[in-house]
């Protein structure tokens, strides 16, 4: 079973991550599925899509819900049921999930040399001190801390590159900080494994 970590980020707040390493004919036993999950799982055209979902599942599981407990709003925005916040990422062979008692966000990102040619988009001139070292890394970190970010406010019309900001970030502490339009502040908690970055705000 490849949960591949579990991370208590403070007493309300846990992530799980799981490396997805199956085939789908394989993730899809052992769990039980709604019929609304069903029906979503077969309109995935992508099988890396379709990994990811049913992985996220098993994260579910892991954390001791099930899937029919998983709802959207209309702006597709999950919770959980029972009141739970609940954030959903995945990136090519992992999974994760972040749950707690307050609005969080989590990103997983391959980390990959075409992100340098898409900085302009999201990396704006206050943040630009930020690339001192290691940029690739700390480019990735940033996409992800700003995806984390925007899961976490679920505001409508945010802009990566004027509406959030990054104020903190340090890389070998593994923490930063964030604001979203001046009025939201988010820590942040930093992963980094393999060739991967994900970033939870909370």
């Amino acid at each position: 079973m490849p949960l591949n970590k579990k991370l208590l980020i403070n007493k309300f707040t846990a992530v799980y991550i799981w490396c997805i390493i199956e085939e789908e004919e394989h993730l899809i036993r052992n769990i039980d599925l709604s019929q609304t999950c069903i029906l979503r799982l077969r309109s995935l055209k992508s099988k890396v899509h379709r990994k990811g979902f049913l992985s996220v599942r098993h994260l579910l599981r892991a954390a001791g819900y099930s899937s029919a407990q998983l709802i959207y709003d209309k702006q597709g925005i999950p919770s959980l049921d029972d009141g739970t916040k609940i954030s959903i990422t995945h990136s090519k062979d992992y999974a994760g999930i972040v749950l707690s008692n307050t609005n969080v966000g989590i990103d997983i990102e391959w980390v990959q040399p075409k992100i340098e040619r898409v900085q302009h988009k999201f990396i704006n001139k206050k943040e630009q001190y930020l690339l001192s070292d290691n940029t690739l890394n700390i480019m990735t970190f940033i996409w992800c801390i700003k995806e984390a970010a925007y899961k976490a406010s679920a505001i409508a019309g945010l802009r990566f590159l004027e509406d959030i900001l990054i104020t903190h970030l340090d890389a070998k502490k593994t923490n930063a900080r964030v604001e979203v339009r001046d009025d939201i502040t988010y820590q942040v908690k930093l992963l980094s494994w393999e060739n991967y970055c994900a970033a939870i705000t909370f």
